[in-house]
């Protein structure tokens, strides 16, 4: 793992000490988030590492997230009704809400195989027409999905990364479309049988990770405030 992602670690085991001493007298808004392992999660105890570092961030300021987790459907229209206050997840026309970064800053996502003896590369991506790639369902219609379609690829959509990579080790799929930091989780989970995984060297796409704020909720001029303010 980077250094990064190491120091997302060290937050998370930081707001585990104080958590319990902090919300006794803490104001709590709501975090709209699907699960994604390690970065947001019903399985940690505190929401994933995302949700751990929002924590950390706001904690000093008696301001602590609460945990949202919808399937994909049901938070897209939670977002479109507009009924939110915060979200990991962008809303539709997300350039019209003001938002924070993250430490994560840019995933990358490739595509992932079993490993082979052959370097995974290719000059052009229409190279891999005729193969499936499977991936999270929330990427259906974006721009990425285009251009595998376009490349001749056949994108599989299933509800979770775990599922994508198991796919793939099962060899139902060529392909399963992930980042690094979600594949090492499984991998360490022991959720993919052992089998090895190796990630493409050319990446798909860049995901920007950041937090959306809704202006009707009261605590979003907070939590601008909070993320403008140098670290300490």
């Amino acid at each position: 793992m980077n250094s990064r992602f190491c120091l997302i670690l060290l937050l998370v085991y930081y707001w585990g000490l104080i958590s319990k001493a902090a919300a006794l007298e803490s104001d709590y808004f709501p975090v709209l988030a699907m699960e994604y392992p390690p970065f947001t999660t019903e399985e940690h105890p505190e929401g994933g590492v995302l949700m751990a570092e929002l924590a950390a961030k706001t904690a000093s300021y008696k301001l602590l997230p609460k945990p949202l987790f919808m399937p994909l459907l049901r938070l897209q229209r939670t977002l479109q009704e507009g009924n939110w206050c915060t979200s990991f997840a962008p809303p539709l026309n997300e350039q019209d809400y003001p938002s924070v970064s993250t430490s994560l800053e840019q995933l990358s996502f490739h595509l992932y195989r079993v490993q082979q003896k052959a370097p995974f590369q290719w000059q052009e991506l229409k190279e891999l027409k005729g193969r499936e790639v499977a991936l999270i369902r929330s990427m259906e219609g974006t721009r990425t999905t285009q251009g595998l379609l376009q490349a001749g690829i056949t994108p599989i959509y299933v509800n979770s990364l775990a599922q994508a990579l198991k796919m793939v080790t099962k060899m139902r799929v060529d392909y399963a479309l992930a980042d690094k930091h979600s594949y090492q989780y499984y991998q360490q989970q022991g959720l993919l049988d052992g089998r090895v995984l190796e990630a493409s060297q050319q990446s798909i796409f860049h995901f920007e990770s950041r937090l959306w704020l809704n202006p009707e909720c009261r605590y979003s001029g907070q939590i601008q405030a909070i993320f403008s303010f140098p670290a300490p």
